[in-house]
């Protein structure tokens, strides 16, 4: 088994019980879940999918996502041999992590950086808020709808011509009235 993974360019080094599947799935994931909510990061805002089962080493996977303040952070590994090796490996990487912000040897924006999302080209991707024009933590609907008609007004294709970036703010709007409605 593998004992080296890779976090955006980074290798990670891990540790792998002697004894396979000596710890369920259902086990691994609590222990993805405390560690989260340990550095304030509620349950609801976690997921965790894996699939391909025990079969061969390039169809088992395993992904977790949560966000923070409004930001999606994904964690994907698929280089062990199975589901459970999978997520025995993120619950090592997040749970290290925690403790590095806990301890103080990290803080918890460089370990949350890790895990943005980025765009192929290498820039990361604008979350919704921030293509409406609204801080990363507003919460007030009404708020965003206000921003969002003054976004509205200075994009419109009848003004500009460009349909994708007023797309890209109608996209934006009906995700956040999803989220918070």
């Amino acid at each position: 088994m593998d004992n080296r993974i890779d976090v955006n360019g980074k290798v990670i080094h891990i540790k792998h019980c002697r004894y396979y599947a000596r710890l369920s799935l259902a086990h691994y994931k609590r222990i993805i879940f405390d560690s989260l909510e340990q550095i304030g990061i509620e349950s609801k805002y976690i997921d965790l999918q894996f699939g391909g089962g025990s079969g061969l080493r390039d169809s088992s996977w395993a992904e977790l996502t949560w966000i923070v303040n409004g930001i999606e952070h994904k964690y994907r590994c698929d280089s062990q041999q199975c589901d459970v090796d999978n997520v025995a490996s993120i619950s090592q990487v997040i749970a290290q992590d925690i403790k590095s912000i806990r301890r103080g040897l990290k803080s918890f924006g460089q370990v949350m950086n890790q895990f943005q999302i980025e765009a192929p080209t290498g820039k990361r991707e604008k979350t919704s808020r921030e293509i409406i024009g609204v801080e990363a933590s507003c919460m007030d609907i009404d708020y965003i709808l206000f921003k969002y008609k003054q976004r509205a007004k200075k994009i419109h294709p009848d003004k500009t011509g460009n349909q994708e970036e007023m797309q890209r703010l109608n996209d934006a709007l009906a995700e956040l009235d999803k989220e918070l409605r």
